[in-house]
């Protein structure tokens, strides 16, 4: 009832958006789709290694996209919160 009342005190998220094995990461690394998925896990490991600017790049979409979808601070109708 207090919840439903004051809200909720905090709220903890704990996210992961995958950026190690997401055929987006390749994409944005400038690979076609067809290289990324012949890749095995430890070779596309070793390329988001050595490419952090797509790495932070797929991050950036991925959590402002999770921001929209669960906040949707910018619509009408009310999200998550």
């Amino acid at each position: 009832a207090l919840i439903k009342r004051f809200g909720t005190p905090a709220l903890f998220l704990t996210l992961n958006p995958l950026d190690v094995s997401h055929p987006l990461v390749g994409t944005l690394g400038h690979l076609l789709p067809g290289v990324w998925q012949a890749m095995s896990p430890c070779e596309q490991s070793l390329f988001v290694a050595k490419n952090p600017a797509a790495a932070s790049q797929f991050f950036h979409m991925m959590m402002s996209q999770f921001l929209k979808i669960v906040v949707i601070h910018s619509y009408q109708s009310s999200g998550l919160f």
